[in-house]
């Protein structure tokens, strides 16, 4: 995972959902936030951050993983394989 730092931003490359879900917990708890308060700030319901930070999202929609990130100040980017390597 390649994680670049910026002001008030982060930007990381996750090309898997395991990878994804590490680096949301991993962000969350740099925060010092419990799954609680992530999900309170991002106007989702707690299971949705869940699904998440485990790498398998269930149902939930496009909006609620960029408002999870959002909240834990990470800018989401979707991009073609043919652009990112994979």
């Amino acid at each position: 995972m390649t994680i670049t730092a910026t002001p008030s931003r982060v930007r990381a490359y996750m090309h898997t959902p395991e990878r994804m879900a590490m680096f949301a917990q991993e962000t969350r708890q740099a925060h010092g936030w419990t799954v609680d308060e992530v999900a309170n700030r991002a106007g989702v319901p707690v299971d949705v951050v869940i699904s998440v930070e485990s790498g398998q999202p269930k149902r939930i929609n496009l909006g609620q993983v960029r408002a999870v990130f959002d909240t834990l100040g990470v800018t989401v980017l979707l991009l073609p394989a043919s652009l990112t390597g994979v």
